[in-house]
Order: structure tokens, then sequence, then C-alpha cells
């Protein structure tokens, strides 16, 4: 008889994790449609700007496993001297926004409803791939300050 509450905890963690993926994807959106609208983006309705950056987003998803460990593979083989080093960074913000601006104009290929300049794509990737990128390193830079203060007492 313990079947029901824990397949109501599942549920409510999925529906939770659905209601933090559409937030993200609402909040990236915003900045990346108002970057990009700039520079040419155009769609026909919010409806239609929201589903490309879903769609744009869920295809990234996978991909994103990938940027995050090209860079950590290349540190593992010897190829990057220091994992929190600049190189490291550089390589997954390059990595991130070409991925990034790829998964955006495979959608824009197949909506009608949208059109994005390839100018729009890049510029607003690299600036989301950016802001990833630094949040990636604070809190890298936390977790090392906080082993290093832990590893004192």
């Amino acid at each position: 008889m313990m079947q029901p509450p824990r397949i109501a905890g599942g549920i409510l963690a999925t529906v939770l994790a659905a209601v933090l993926f559409f937030v993200v994807v609402g909040i990236c959106a915003l900045f990346q449609g108002g970057v990009m609208s700039y520079l040419g983006f155009e769609y026909e309705s919010v409806g239609a700007f929201f589903l490309f950056f879903f769609l744009g987003y869920l295809i990234c998803t996978p991909f994103d496993f990938i940027v995050e460990a090209i860079p950590v593979a290349l540190f593992k083989i010897g190829a990057l001297k220091n994992e929190g080093g600049v190189g490291f960074y550089a390589l997954h913000t390059a990595a991130d926004a070409l991925f990034t601006a790829g998964c955006l104009a495979v959608v824009d290929v197949f909506m009608d409803s949208v059109s994005a300049s390839w100018a729009a794509l890049a510029v607003s990737s690299l600036a989301l791939a950016v802001v990833d990128s630094w949040i990636d390193y604070r809190f890298m830079k936390r977790l090392s300050d906080a082993g290093e203060m832990g590893a004192g007492n």
C-alpha cells in the first residue's frame, strides 16, 4: 500500500521539473528575444516567439551535455592545462554559443512564423553562452573556496 504516495511524489517531482524548465526557457527567451529583435528577429505572435525558443532549447538540451564534456575531456587528456582557466571557459563559451545558434537555426528553418538572421542567432547565443560560463565559473569558484575552507578546519 506504499505505492500511491510514491507515485504521487514522482508525479509532483516531474511537474515541478517541467515548470522549472518552462520558467528557465521563458527567461532565456525574453533575454535572447530582446537581443535578437535589434538584429532582425521577427515573429508573428507571442506563441510563435516562445515556441521557437522552447523547441530550440529542447533540441539543444542533449547537445549541452556534449558541450559541457568537451573542455573536461580535453583537460583530462592534457590538451588544456587548467580546468578552471581562461582557455577552459573560452572553449566552453565558444562551443555553447555554436551549438545554441545551430539548434535555433534548425528551428528557424522549420518554423515559418519566425525569421532570425544569422547575426541575431550568433550574437544572442554568444551573450547567453557568456552568461552561462560566468555562472559556471562563479559556481565552481564557490565550490573550490568551500573545499579549501573545509580542508583548513
